[in-house]
């Protein structure tokens, strides 16, 4: 049997997907090199962009004015210490970048920065108080070349807003103005459903190392609340704006975001206890305890509020988790909305929590580029944003926003996080705190790190209207996986450093054909002459607007909410193989995708549907959570396994090579088994027309 590649010739290897030679798996559809680590990623290559050119990935620009692709920066890493500056209720230390560098003794380095983060609560002091606050941390950066990270907050500290006063005639702001007026009962959050004064709350109360007495949560969703956030922001970003601006390309690392709210919440900060407008006027030595986990949550107002304006939200029942997701979400949207008016996408950060109530998908932007973050101290158990077959959100860039202050800072804790996925920053509360109990150590054992090159987003994906040409590839971000464009034809994606192939879209004999990920949403093989489409995922119209390749060696076309249309791991092309895979995986109680192994089972987009080839010769079709089977072939012995062929069959042979089930579509023009969000497995042409179904 000879196997003939593009550039060598040799002995054909077993693999467990995918065979190079003719006669098995792949038929010589995978023309990848198994002797030696290819392809190489220099680190010319990593500095420039893939091949060494940032121009490799053309961008077609037919159709394409509706999309606006903001991608991450090559930023560091950052290591930010949080200034909390307030030594009691009425004495504030400003915040000295010198006293952080003195005490810590380093900057860390070009991939993992030292940088300091403060709180600008916008509303507790006027707009040029704020702006003098920026200008002093913008100063000091650049004096001790350390960045910053600013944190602003208009929904914790609200008070001096006045927009809350709905039921207090004598109360007056700073120039002794009244704020009274009964139409500020919209601007305040409920606990209930409904519009009259029974069910808006008077009083909040927060847990900032002690519970504290402060002003109703707001409606987030409240017209005049967010004028008043957009009016402060508009007053203050330009500072930032102006001074990033400014800075020399070498130097915008300086700038380590924008962060926008603090534990973004209808009621997290200023939680509700039961029947709590009772406790307005009296001592606040008889208020219940207990903190927010033990109130009711809010978010009644917000929900009625959105849904007035066409939002599809609940408006009856007790708030779910869902709708404090929404509530939160919408509010961002409107905040980035204001903010990138001013700083660029790559530069925001949210800060949201995950805690009761609160989904981890709360602070997840559709702006493209935007970073979540959270409070956060175990990402395995509080978030899914490592790269998994069954997670939309899998590598997107993301900020520990806040490690709290009441969980000890060691080394373990904070490389545990920026070990989690894409993590970009982890921002430490407070800086007096790691001083006062000698934690400094554990930064410096960070920042002495080394973590490698700034990660290059743009090569790892296409972006709506790129192509990859005939010997251009894509690496996944943490440089395991490998998506080559062959001169031949064919798109193949393999795992390094071996080049073992995982997938391939089985168009070779193609001369001089490109990838192209089209602004219509279609993820495409175009001939050299731009005249015919060889092959396509068939998602046109989905939203689609980026193929990525991921970290688990998964090809993903994502929507900008992120929303996998399509994966590799859901199609079989002709040639391509499923085998038997480890049972234990399929213990739903103890249940991990991330111990899937690719060419043993196939993954709807969506990740709740699998199509697997089981141990004693079965191929089932499955479903979360318990893995209950849809559809099944039985009859095959042990050591099974089914194969994609180019007559327009999906066969399982045993493991001798014997036929024991076909779908019975020779000569249909099928090319493809593609597993469907709704748990159907279908055969499709390349024009993917369906012509046999499962269902």
């Amino acid at each position: 049997m000879r196997c003939v590649f593009a550039w060598v010739v040799f002995v054909c290897l077993a693999i467990p997907l995918l065979s190079a030679c003719e006669g098995t798996a792949m038929s010589g559809k995978m023309l990848i090199p198994q002797n030696e680590s290819w392809p190489h990623e220099t680190e010319e290559e990593k500095a420039k962009g893939q091949n060494g050119k940032e121009e490799e990935k053309e961008a077609v620009l037919s159709g394409c004015a509706d999309f606006a692709h903001v991608e991450p920066s090559r930023a560091p890493q950052y290591l930010a210490v949080h200034w909390l500056g307030w030594q009691n209720a009425y004495e504030y230390r400003h915040v000295s970048i010198k006293e952080v560098l003195d005490t810590v003794g380093m900057r860390g380095n070009e991939n993992r920065r030292l940088a300091v983060s403060s709180t600008l609560s916008y509303f507790d002091g006027s707009a040029e108080e704020m702006r003098n606050r920026i200008r002093d941390m913008t100063k000091q950066a650049e004096e001790n070349d350390v960045p910053i990270v600013i944190h602003l907050d208009g929904a914790n500290q609200w008070r001096e807003t006045g927009l809350w006063n709905w039921f207090d005639p004598e109360h007056k702001d700073r120039m002794g103005n009244s704020t009274f007026h009964p139409a500020n009962m919209d601007n305040v959050e409920r606990f209930d459903w409904g519009t009259d004064e029974t069910t808006a709350v008077k009083i909040g109360w927060r847990d900032w190392g002690r519970q504290l007495r402060v002003e109703p949560a707001p409606n987030l969703a409240s017209s005049a609340f967010r004028e008043a956030n957009a009016e402060r922001l508009r007053e203050i970003l330009p500072v930032v704006a102006d001074w990033y601006n400014g800075l020399a390309p070498d130097k915008k690392y300086l700038l380590g975001g924008v962060v926008l709210g603090q534990e973004t919440s209808p009621y997290w900060g200023a939680f509700y206890y039961e029947n709590g407008n009772d406790y307005l006027n009296r001592s606040p030595g008889e208020d219940p305890l207990g903190g927010p986990i033990n109130t009711r949550p809010l978010g009644y107002a917000a929900a009625q509020t959105l849904a007035a304006q066409g939002v599809d939200i609940q408006t009856e029942g007790p708030i779910s988790h869902t709708t404090i997701g929404t509530i939160i979400n919408d509010y961002f949207e409107f905040l980035i909305g204001v903010t990138q008016e001013f700083i660029e996408p790559n530069k925001i950060i949210t800060h949201a929590l995950v805690a009761s109530y609160h989904p981890y998908e709360a602070g997840i932007s559709k702006v493209g580029g935007v970073m979540p973050g959270w409070t956060i101290t175990n990402p395995n158990d509080q978030v899914k944003i490592d790269e998994r077959v069954d997670n939309p959100y899998g590598g997107i860039p993301w900020a520990a926003a806040e490690f709290p202050n009441e969980v000890p800072v060691t080394a373990a804790a904070l490389e545990a996080l920026f070990a989690f996925g894409d993590c970009r920053q982890v921002n430490i509360k407070h800086w007096e705190r790691i001083v006062a109990n000698n934690d400094v150590d554990a930064i410096r054992t960070l920042l002495n790190q080394n973590p490698g090159p700034p990660r290059n987003v743009s090569n790892s994906q296409l972006s709506a209207g790129q192509k990859l040409s005939a010997g251009q590839q894509l690496f996944s971000p943490n440089g395991q996986n490998v998506l080559r464009m062959q001169d031949d034809g064919n798109l193949v994606l393999a795992q390094l450093p071996q080049g073992t192939p995982l997938w391939s879209s089985s168009t070779d004999g193609n001369p001089g054909a490109y990838a192209l990920m089209q602004c219509d949403g279609e993820f495409s093989i175009i001939s050299a002459d731009g005249k015919t489409t060889l092959w396509a995922t068939g998602t046109k119209g989905s939203g689609a607007v980026r193929a990525r390749l991921q970290n688990d060696g998964n090809l993903a076309l994502k929507t900008n909410a992120y929303q996998s249309v399509w994966t590799s791991w859901s199609e079989l092309n002709i040639g391509m193989t499923l085998t038997p895979g480890p049972s234990e995986v399929w213990d739903w109680q103890n249940f991990d995708s991330r111990k899937l192994v690719a060419g043993t089972v196939l993954v709807s987009p969506n990740g709740e549907k699998f199509a697997r080839m089981q141990a004693d010769g079965g191929f089932a079709l499955v479903t979360k959570p318990y893995f209950i089977g849809t559809w099944a072939i039985h009859w095959a012995p042990a050591g099974a396994y089914a194969k994609m062929e180019a007559d327009g069959n999906l066969t399982v042979f045993s493991a001798e090579g014997r036929v024991y089930w076909q779908s019975g579509t020779e000569g249909s023009g099928a090319v493809k088994a593609v597993l469907q969000n709704n748990g159907h497995l279908v055969l499709k042409t390349k024009d993917n027309q369906p012509v046999w179904t499962s269902e």
